[in-house]
Formats: structure tokens, C-alpha cells, sequence
């Protein structure tokens, strides 16, 4: 058998493991039927002969992570693990890595809801992105998929009324229900990313859809693990999304050994921020809070030290970086954050039918995330790159960028300019997941009149297809892709030409 190392940056543990530990063992391959690491390996299952090898010696299996090759487990009290690492197939092993426990700053300030403005008193923290302007031009992050990694969610709140929820999933408990003690964390970030309550909050991408993932454990205060992230990452994509909104970060924890040091984020070392850069090739863009660590030199927190992360700082309302704010640069010489946002004085829905302020990088991320909501939503075909770079070049100091504000404010305005929305018809696909065999797509207002050119574009704006397809009637059309197409799963994306846009699930 061809042994094919990972490229993950190895850690092997020697002498005898903790009780009660988790730890990632890093696998060589996937077995001799996928040792060809094309675009399609990610998506490989894991060797099975290789996890009940695992089980065999004693261990619990927590998480597998396709895209890492790894699975997360529990080890046995005082386990001797040398001879794990004479196994063939066993690459390296590292503890799993915790985030700080969260320390969220309240102003505690809660108001009756009172229509003044339109948004209330959530107005200067979109207008400081430009996002009223974006609103009252028709984008609102419409047809845009944006998962967020919290501590839970409770929906039970005016401003989440009408929300599209298109998938919850509780990481911590394996359930669908996502609430949890300390839910209102995630009850904030989420508000202030697509909350709708007229008078008192609008966010950013109201009109988008949403996967929520609890992937933090607040009941006990010990934060969630990477490994938690990492599968929610992996569900997300399965189920197709196009941002997902973090607020969580990874470097220092209760046992100082197992620290990440200002070292580590190098943009690879990490695996939280490996994960990161799986997502990117696949076309998700990672918005991520650099963390409340500041103000010292290389104070940001893994993911944000990702090299495709769109990192997010905090500023007040005068456009200074706040003192909390984590700072760069990467341990390999990058500038970050990328961007910033308000992160003092952040309005944001919470229990009951209450409002309060927040202060955070946390919740300045919500705010860029929905203002890359409307980005995509203008061009669906935007990389997570491009539109890092976008945000970068319209930031209020592009010409000096630094580690405390990195390229500053974005403007969508300079952005966008004075384009509004395509006058979209949607395309609507059956059947949707598709396998193979013929596929419809049926357009509403009734504009097919001919045969029509269709081209399919993978998440990362890539063409992978064209063709014509065969008029049915003038709102249905039909097309036949290739019996065995090399893809992975993943979502493509539908063009018709004349703002007929539309997207469907490709399943081997």
C-alpha cells in the first residue's frame, strides 16, 4: 500500500494519554481504492477498516472528518498510546483544541420596542457598511445560504419572525432542537446578521436563508471543540451553504499545554483553520471574529489567521479600532484583521422580546457576513477570495492597511457602485438533489420561447457544463448532463442567460 502523508502539520503525543481527553488521530489515506488525491478526494469516505482498527483498541470515536482525514476520540483512562502510532495508517495524533470561554460584554441596556427609524436602533452599524443604501436598492441577501456556528439559538423573538431557516443542528447534544444554556449569544449574532423587526432591528441579509449550528457548550462552561466545528463545517456544506458566520476562536485553554502559540497561526497549523482552507477551494467563505484579545502584537485567534478567512475587527462609532480588538500580524508575516465593523454598542435582539447592546468582535462579524450576503447575492459567481479582495480594496484605509483596523471599513457603495439587482427569475430544478437522468428546470413568468443555452457553474464560479436545452412549454426546459460526470457532491448553479438564475444539489 502507497502511504500518502496528509499535509497536516503533525503532533505526536508520547507517554500515557489523560483521562477524559479527546484527541485527533490524522490519517495516512483513505485506503488503496482512494489514494489519487484529486479534486474529488475530500469528499471520500474514510477507510472503514481503518476505524474499526481504532475501535478495536479501545477507542470511541467522537467525530470523522472527511476533509481532514481524521477522526476525533475518546481515549481510554490512562491508555498507553506508543504502539498507536506504529499502526500503518496513523499519520499523528494531537490533543483537540478548546476556544476561550466567551466573554461577552453587555451594556445592558434594553429598550421597549418603539418605532422610530425604520431600523430602530440598529441603523449605525449597518450604515457604517453602506447596507441601508444596499436595502433600498433590493438587495437583501436574497438567495444567499449563510450557516452560523454559535452557542444555540432561541427563535421564539419578533425580530426572527418570517425567518428562512433551511436546517438546524445541535453538535453538542446530536439533536436538531439548537437550544442551549447560553443561547443568547447565538439569539444576538443571528439578529444582528438577519433579524427583521421594522422600528427596532433590520440585519444586513434579512432575505437570506439560514443554517443554524450549536457547536459551543456554554452549560458547563467549557467551550466547544475544534472537532465540533469541524463537522458542523462539513454538514453545512453537505446541505449547501455559501458563508458561514463564526464568532468562536481557538488558542489558549485550561490546560496550558495544550496552548496554540502565537506561532501556530501561521494560517495552517491549526486545525480549525485547515478546515478554513478545505472550505474555500470548495467555495465557502469563512467570516470569522479575530477574538476580544487585543491589543498586544499577533492577539488574533485561530480561524482568523486563515489565509481565505474574511477576519473581522472591532471599531466604535468614530472609526477607531476598540482596545480589544485582536490584532495581527500571522505568525508568517500577513496583515490581519481583514476588514472591521462596529463591535462597541452592537444592537442585538435577546430573551424575551428585549433588546440590548453587545460589545465584541463577535458581533461585528455578523454585520460584514450579511454585508457579504448582498455582495454574493449581486454576483452569485464570486469567490470566497474575491470577495475577501473586494472588501480589502473599498476599505477605508486600503492605501495603509495595518494590524488594528487591517483595510478598514468597507463600503458596498464603492463596491457595488450604482448597480441594483438583476431582475432575477428564478430558476427552480427538479428533481432537486439530482443523481443523474434528466433534469427540468422550470422558470415562473413564462420566458422560454425557443431552445435554450444553459451553463452549470461550480461554487467556485467555475464552468463545468453548457449545453442546450429542450423546450418543453414556455416555462419549463429540459437537459441532459453526462451519464458519469467526474463531480463531487456540491451545489451548481444555474444560468439561463437574462437574470434566470437558479441552483440545484448534485448526489453521485
Amino acid at each position: 500500500m502507497v502511504i500518502i502523508l496528509t499535509t497536516i502539520t503533525l503532533f505526536l503525543c508520547s507517554g500515557v494519554l489523560a483521562a477524559d481527553e479527546a484527541y485527533w488521530i490524522f490519517l495516512t489515506d483513505k485506503g488503496e481504492q482512494n489514494e489519487s488525491r484529486d479534486d474529488t478526494w475530500i469528499d471520500q469516505t474514510l477507510n472503514k477498516a481503518y476505524l474499526q482498527v481504532l475501535r478495536d483498541q479501545g477507542l470511541s470515536i467522537r467525530t470523522s472528518s472527511r476533509w481532514l482525514n481524521a477522526v476525533s476520540v475518546n481515549m481510554p483512562d490512562d491508555m498507553e498510546h506508543d504502539h498507536l502510532k506504529q499502526l500503518i495508517f496513523v499519520a499523528g495524533i494531537r490533543p483537540v483544541r478548546q476556544s476561550l470561554p466567551r466573554t461577552m460584554q453587555s451594556l445592558d441596556r434594553r429598550i421597549s420596542p418603539a418605532a422610530t427609524l425604520d431600523y430602530g436602533n440598529s441603523f449605525q452599524q449597518n450604515d457604517l457598511l453602506d447596507i441601508p443604501e444596499m436595502h433600498s436598492r433590493g438587495f437583501d441577501g436574497r438567495g444567499v445560504r449563510i450557516a452560523i456556528f454559535d452557542t444555540g439559538f432561541r427563535l421564539d423573538h419578533p425580530a426572527f419572525d418570517g425567518l428562512d431557516v433551511v436546517a438546524t443542528y445541535d453538535f453538542i447534544d446530536n439533536e436538531v432542537d439548537v437550544d442551549g444554556f447560553g443561547d443568547d449569544h447565538g439569539m444576538n449574532t443571528l439578529s444582528i446578521l438577519g433579524g427583521y423587526h421594522p422600528g427596532e432591528l433590520i440585519g444586513p441579509a434579512y432575505g437570506a436563508s439560514f443554517l443554524l449550528a450549536r457547536t459551543e457548550d456554554d452549560l458547563r462552561e467549557i467551550p466547544a471543540e475544534e472537532d465540533h466545528w469541524v463537522a458542523a463545517l462539513e454538514w453545512a456544506d453537505s446541505i449547501g451553504v455559501d458563508i458561514v458566520s463564526s464568532s468562536l476562536n481557538y488558542r489558549e485553554f485550561d490546560d496550558p499545554a495544550y496552548n496554540y502559540s502565537a506561532l501556530d497561526m501561521d494560517g495552517e497549523s491549526t486545525v480549525i483553520t485547515q478546515a478554513t482552507n478545505i472550505a474555500a477551494q470548495r467555495g465557502i467563505l469563512v467570516v470569522n471574529a479575530m477574538g476580544n484579545e487585543g491589543p498586544g502584537m499577533t492577539s488574533l485567534w485561530a480561524p482568523a489567521d486563515g489565509a481565505h478567512v474574511l477576519a473581522v475587527g472591532s471599531v466604535n462609532l468614530a472609526g477607531n479600532v476598540s482596545s480589544f480588538s485582536g490584532r495581527g500580524p500571522t505568525a508568517d508575516g500577513r496583515t490581519k484583521p481583514d476588514v472591521v465593523a462596529l463591535g462597541s454598542s452592537v444592537y442585538a435582539a435577546t430573551y424575551g422580546s428585549d433588546y440590548t447592546y453587545v460589545v465584541g468582535t463577535s458581533y461585528a462579524t455578523p454585520v460584514v457576513a450579511g454585508a457579504a450576503a448582498i455582495l454574493l447575492q449581486h454576483n452569485p459567481l464570486l469567490t470566497p477570495d474575491s470577495i475577501i479582495t473586494a472588501f480589502r480594496n473599498s476599505g477605508s484605509v486600503a492605501d495603509s492597511p495595518d494590524n488594528g483596523l487591517g483595510w478598514g471599513i468597507p463600503s458596498l457603495v464603492a463596491i457595488m457602485g450604482e448597480e441594483k439587482p438583476y431582475e432575477t427569475r428564478e430558476i427552480r430544478s427538479y428533481p432537486n438533489p439530482y443523481s443523474g437522468g434528466g433534469l427540468i428546470f422550470l422558470v415562473p413568468d413564462g420566458t422560454i420561447t425557443t431552445n435554450e443555452r444553459v451553463m452549470l457553474y461550480n461554487v467556485l464560479g467555475q464552468k463545468v457544463w453548457s449545453g442546450t436545452g429542450i423546450r418543453i412549454n414556455r416555462s419549463m426546459l429540459s437537459i441532459t448532463l453526462p451519464e458519469d460526470p467526474d463531480w463531487a457532491d456540491q451545489v451548481f448553479l444555474v444560468d439561463m442567460g437574462h437574470g434566470r438564475l437558479g441552483r440545484f444539489l448534485w448526489l453521485k
